[in-house]
């Protein structure tokens, strides 16, 4: 519905534009509310912008609206939301899936836990 948006955004993240990709999923938040593929991919950005209990909000969110829907993505919410919070734990791994995430964006070095 909105591909093209969702590219772009896609895009700006994979070259470091986190803000950029940021405002997208704002705009397309107000278009289309309580998409939980739109939501997801928005957690990604607050991971990406170090900004992990905004990620953590939005992956509940998503979370929540794939299980209304019976869709199955709620389990890649909460295990994203789980390795979220065990990244003190396990920083290495969190560490990986930060830099997956970013689309390698991001390196290892610059990633604050």
């Amino acid at each position: 519905m909105y591909q093209y948006e969702i590219d772009t955004a896609i895009n700006l993240k994979r070259s470091g534009d986190f803000d950029g990709a940021n405002q997208i999923y704002i705009e397309l938040n107000e278009k289309c509310p309580n998409d939980p593929d739109i939501i997801m991919s928005w957690a990604k950005i607050f991971i990406c912008l170090g900004q992990y209990d905004n990620a953590i909000e939005k992956y509940k969110l998503a979370s929540a609206l794939y299980q209304k829907s019976g869709g199955s993505d709620w389990m890649k919410c909460e295990a994203q939301i789980g390795g979220i919070k065990n990244r003190f734990n396990e920083p290495d791994r969190f560490k990986d899936f930060v830099v997956a995430v970013s689309g390698n964006s991001i390196s290892r070095e610059n990633i604050i836990l």
